[in-house]
């Protein structure tokens, strides 16, 4: 991941929200009259949801995906200068191909 040496847990994802694709998939935020969008690249996962075999789920999402998540996805926050978004694998709604 180069810079972003970071190990996440279970079946969350570290996405970057992508402001270059589509218009059409942002959101007006209302507090801060900003556009927020709804869509991000994977920059990092987890192994995947532990099972009691002491195994991981697989991850419908990986590194490199280009994915859709709704309005109230996950926790927003900022490493090494980037907006970041840590959000659970099963509230990713669509990947893009």
């Amino acid at each position: 991941m180069g810079e972003l040496d970071i190990e996440l847990l279970g079946s969350l994802l570290l996405i970057q929200r992508r402001e270059d694709y589509c218009g059409a998939l942002a959101r007006l935020d209302m507090d801060s009259r900003q556009r927020k969008s709804l869509h991000g690249t994977v920059l990092a996962a987890g192994p995947g949801k532990p099972l009691p075999d002491g195994g991981a789920a697989p991850m419908n999402t990986h590194v490199g995906d280009h994915v859709i998540f709704g309005e109230a996805t996950g926790i927003e926050s900022e490493y090494l200068g980037r907006r970041l978004l840590i959000c659970k694998d099963e509230d990713i709604d669509a990947v893009i191909e």
